[in-house]
C-alpha cells in the first residue's frame, strides 16, 4: 500500500513476475556447484521450502487476476509440479542429484504459505464484515 491506494499489478506483469522466478529457480538448479549453508543439520530443506513458498505467492497473485476459487490450492500444486520438474532437471545437472526429499521440503514450503495466505484472506473478510 502506498499513499492510502493499494497498488494494482496488471495481469502481463504478475505472470512476467512468475516467469522470472521460475528462471531464477532453473538458473539456480543449474549450477553444478551450489551448496545451502550448512547452519543446521537439513539446512537445504529449509531453503528449498523458503524457494517454493515464496514461488507459490507469486502464483496465487498470477493466479487471483482470474478470480478462481481454488487460487491457492493452484498455486501450492503448480509450485510443486514445478519442484518435481526441477528436480529431474538436477538429476542431469553435473555433480548435483535428484531428491525427493527436496521434493517434499518445496510441497511443504508451497502448502505452508498457502495455509498462511488462506488465514490472510479469511482475516480480511472478517475485518470487512
Amino acid at each position: 500500500m502506498i499513499g492510502g491506494h493499494r497498488l494494482r499489478w496488471g495481469r502481463p506483469l504478475r505472470w512476467t513476475l512468475v516467469a522470472i522466478y521460475a528462471a531464477a529457480i532453473f538458473g539456480l538448479s543449474a549450477q553444478s556447484e551450489i551448496t545451502a549453508p550448512d547452519l543446521v543439520s537439513n539446512f537445504d530443506k529449509v531453503c528449498h521450502g523458503i524457494e517454493y513458498g515464496g514461488f507459490t505467492a507469486v502464483l496465487a497473485a498470477a493466479l487471483t487476476a482470474g478470480g478462481s476459487p481454488l487460487v491457492l490450492t493452484r498455486a501450492a500444486l503448480l509450485a510443486t509440479l514445478y519442484g518435481v520438474s526441477d528436480e529431474y532437471h538436477q538429476g542431469f545437472t553435473p555433480h548435483r542429484d535428484s531428491s525427493v526429499w527436496d521434493v517434499a521440503a518445496d510441497a511443504s514450503g508451497a502448502a505452508a504459505v498457502a495455509a498462511l495466505l488462506a488465514l490472510r484472506r479469511r482475516r480480511q473478510r472478517r475485518e470487512r464484515s
